[in-house]
């Protein structure tokens, strides 16, 4: 990938990379766009790659065909919180279990290889019942890097520069109105994720 300012990059997941619950200027991925000058799907001022209340099963159908149509070069990939409960139980399907996930994972990061993008994952948010030291969605998303080993070109766990930042707590800190209430981050936490996503950009020499 060459280093040039319009790399074209897609923000593929669900309500978290939308930027729900946020004005649309704060959503995470025009936060990127500011911060690198990178050339973001976007269409009509939203995020087509992302689908709120997305599971994998609909990424996987429907994300091929996006990425088809809008071409990325980088994709920054954050999805499956909506197969879990705030406990870190899977428990969407009912029934499936863990390793039937993964495998929709790895679906997922192979057709974006496949495709010729250079997938980023982004990791799983914090969970809102998880506490201060969310290790649950933390190990998961090693686990799910390590499944997918052979697709998933790079990683960037977000939830590592939250947990960094002085006022993190079990209710999410600045990054959240109130973790235990509302899954999705406030305008801090999308500028959070966006600064993240741009910090691995530069140490990738992108940038």
């Amino acid at each position: 990938m060459q280093q040039d300012k319009k790399i074209r990059t897609a923000f593929v997941g669900d309500s978290i990379l939308y930027g729900w619950a946020v004005a649309p200027e704060a959503a995470c991925w025009r936060v990127f766009q500011t911060l690198t000058g990178f050339d973001v799907v976007s269409e009509g001022g939203f995020n087509p790659m992302a689908l709120p209340g997305g599971t994998l099963p609909d990424l996987v159908t429907r994300t091929p065909r996006l990425v088809a149509r809008y071409r990325p070069d980088l994709i920054f990939v954050c999805a499956g919180a909506n197969h879990y409960d705030g406990d870190g139980t899977l428990s969407w399907p009912y029934g499936m279990e863990e390793k039937e996930l993964f495998v929709l994972y790895k679906k997922l990061f192979s057709d974006l290889k496949g495709a010729g993008g250079r997938a980023v994952w982004l990791g799983l948010p914090p969970f809102e019942a998880c506490g201060a030291e969310q290790k649950i969605p933390r190990d998961l998303s090693e686990k799910i890097a390590s499944f997918c080993s052979d697709s998933i070109m790079d990683t960037r766990f977000f939830i590592e520069d939250m947990l960094q930042d002085p006022s993190w707590n079990a209710r999410g800190g600045r990054f959240y109105d109130n973790l235990a209430l509302d899954v999705h981050p406030n305008t801090a936490g999308q500028v959070c994720i966006a600064q993240s996503c741009a910090a691995w950009v530069r140490e990738a020499g992108l940038l």
